[in-house]
């Protein structure tokens, strides 16, 4: 996953499919808070930490999406 915040919005990523989910005015803790509450999970996998959206949520697959 992905964090970005600046003073206007902070946003996470899915690190299976990229989808990304903002909220205004958050820091890394509260935009984390709520994308639990929408069903975003994150796994630790060996040394790294897999964060997955709605969507992707229950269906591991080690590493990003591949086309």
């Amino acid at each position: 996953m992905i964090v970005t915040t600046n003073p206007r919005t902070a946003e996470v990523s899915c690190d299976r499919c990229g989808a990304t989910l903002q909220l205004a005015g958050a820091d890394r803790e509260t935009i984390w808070a709520r994308a639990r509450a929408l069903g975003w999970e994150a796994e630790r996998l060996r040394e790294l930490w897999w964060h997955r959206c709605p969507a992707c949520a229950g269906r591991f697959v080690e590493g990003p999406a591949t086309l």
